[in-house]
C-alpha cells in the first residue's frame, strides 16, 4: 500500500464520488477505480458501498480515512519543509468567528514576537466549518469555542466564556426577571449562521423545552446581529463579550434568562492522530497559559 493509494482514497472519501475524484486528482476514472479496488483487495474489505452511482464509506472505510487524513497531512508536511530548508515554517490554524474577532490578533502578534520564523496563517470560520478542516487535514490545529462532534479530533478548554440573551431596548422583556425559555420563544431571533456555536446552543435548548426558535435573520458577522438587535429585527444570544460596550451605550437590554447551556469553553482542536511540531506546541501552550 502506497500514499498515492491513501491520498486517492481520502479525495473519494471527501467527493463520494470517483469520477469528481479523478478531476480533482487529475487523473483518469479508471485509475482511480483500480486504485480503490487495489486498497480492497489488500485489506479485504470494502471501503464504499455502490448505491445508485453513488459512493457511501463503510465503518471500515471511516477507520482508514482517520488514519489516512494525519498520514498524509504529515507526510506532506515533511515534502514542504524538506523542499524549503532555511525557509519560515508554516503553521494551518483555524479559528471560529468569535476567537478570531477578540482573541487570534493577539495570539498571532504575540507568537511572532516570540517565533519570528514561524509564519501563522489563519482561517476563520465558523466551528462546523472548522471541525471539517481539521478531519479532511487542511488545518494544524484550530480555537474554537462550542461542543465538538467528531470523536476523532482531541479538543481541551483553555479559556471560559459565557452567551447572553439580548433584545432592543423597548422590547417588552426588557426589565423582567425569571423569564422562560417558550415566553422568549414567542418572538423572533436573529443569529449566526447555522453551524455556529451560538445556532447550536439556540437550537439544544430550544428543543429540550419542545420549543422552536423563529429565526427570521441570520448572519456571519457576530456586529451584523448585534446591530440588527439594537435595530429591533429580533432577539439574539451573543457573547458576553461582543454585547459589553452595546450594553453599556444602552443600546440593547440584556434579558433575564440565564441557562447552564449559555456557559461554555472555548476549545483547543485537533486531530487525535496529529503529529504536533515543536512550532504547534509553542502556539498551544502560549494559548494555554494566556490570559486576558
Amino acid at each position: 500500500m502506497t500514499l498515492r493509494h491513501l491520498r486517492i482514497f481520502a479525495e473519494v472519501f471527501r467527493q463520494n464520488n470517483m469520477s469528481e475524484a479523478a478531476r480533482q486528482l487529475h487523473l483518469t476514472q479508471p485509475a482511480v477505480s483500480m486504485a480503490i479496488r487495489e486498497m480492497e483487495d489488500f485489506y479485504g474489505v470494502r471501503l464504499f458501498d455502490r448505491l445508485s452511482r453513488q459512493l457511501y464509506p463503510t465503518g471500515q472505510g471511516k477507520t482508514l480515512y482517520e488514519y489516512a487524513v494525519p498520514l498524509l497531512s504529515l507526510f506532506d508536511e515533511m515534502e514542504t519543509r524538506m523542499k524549503t530548508s532555511g525557509g519560515p515554517q508554516v503553521l494551518r490554524v483555524g479559528s471560529s468567528i468569535t476567537i478570531g474577532s477578540f482573541f487570534m490578533p493577539g495570539f498571532v502578534k504575540e507568537f511572532a514576537r516570540r517565533s519570528p520564523e514561524v509564519q501563522v496563517q489563519v482561517q476563520v470560520r465558523n466551528s462546523a466549518e472548522i471541525e471539517t478542516a481539521l478531519v479532511g487535514g487542511e488545518l494544524d490545529f484550530a480555537l474554537i469555542e462550542g461542543r465538538v462532534k467528531n470523536p476523532s479530533l482531541h479538543s481541551e478548554p483553555f479559556l471560559p466564556d459565557r452567551l447572553c440573551l439580548l433584545a432592543p431596548l423597548d422590547h417588552p422583556l426588557c426589565g423582567r426577571k425569571d423569564l422562560t425559555v417558550e415566553e422568549v420563544a414567542a418572538y423572533p431571533f436573529v443569529m449566526r449562521e447555522p453551524g455556529s456555536a451560538g445556532w447550536a446552543i439556540l437550537q439544544e435548548v430550544m428543543n429540550l423545552q419542545g420549543c422552536t426558535a423563529r429565526i427570521v435573520w441570520d448572519s456571519v458577522s457576530n456586529r451584523a446581529v448585534l446591530q440588527a438587535v439594537a435595530a429591533g429585527v429580533g432577539l439574539s444570544l451573543l457573547p458576553e463579550r461582543l454585547a459589553q460596550e452595546a450594553l453599556a451605550q444602552k443600546k440593547v437590554c440584556r434579558l433575564g434568562l440565564d441557562l447552564p447551556a449559555f456557559s461554555r469553553d472555548f476549545l483547543i482542536l485537533y486531530h487525535r492522530n496529529k503529529f504536533l511540531t515543536p512550532a504547534m506546541t509553542a502556539f498551544l501552550d502560549m494559548v494555554r497559559a494566556w490570559q486576558e
